[in-house]
């Protein structure tokens, strides 16, 4: 398979879950293109092999400058898109200011959004994956995550056709 149809973009590689799905996707012939916030992540992600960029979910000319650059390198295609970036706030809805959870979702819903949103079209409906990161269950995150899981519903809903 050429390099463009096996093309996997990930968000938030700089740790955990987002880090080993880009070193097993890697691994087993994927080409990797693992995305981080922070220019020192992308820097070690790149020393240890991977396609890497920054891409920030809260910044919309950081996910068009990502975007464009990945479909660049890959003529326009992806196979898929691991939706991983975000964060966790812990503590009980009521113990959290608004603006606390307007960054959460700004970040975990409408970042993972606008990154859906370039990479479905350029999607092979009968061939490409899109898939989200974990869902955390006792904390506010589960509200921003149960969103997240219904983004990428909805680009499954949309790959599967009318």
């Amino acid at each position: 398979m050429s390099g463009s149809s096996r093309a996997v973009l990930i968000t938030g590689c700089s740790s955990g879950i987002g880090r080993v799905a880009a070193d097993t996707l890697r691994e087993r012939g994927y080409r990797t293109f693992a995305t981080a916030r922070r220019a020192e992540d992308v820097e070690r992600l790149a020393a240890d092999g991977h396609e890497s960029l920054r891409l920030d979910l809260t910044d919309a000319r950081s996910i068009d400058a990502a975007l464009d650059e990945v479909l660049g390198r890959t003529s326009g295609r992806l196979y898929g898109l691991f939706n991983n970036g975000g964060f966790g706030q812990p503590g009980a809805v009521e113990d959290l200011g608004v603006e606390v959870l307007r960054a959460q979702f700004e970040t975990n819903v409408f970042g993972w959004h606008a990154v859906a949103r370039r990479v479905l079209p350029v999607s092979s409906p009968a061939r490409s994956r899109a898939a989200s990161g974990p869902t955390p269950s006792r904390h506010s995150s589960a509200t921003s995550t149960w969103n997240r899981a219904r983004i990428t519903r909805c680009g499954r809903d949309h790959e599967a056709g009318p």
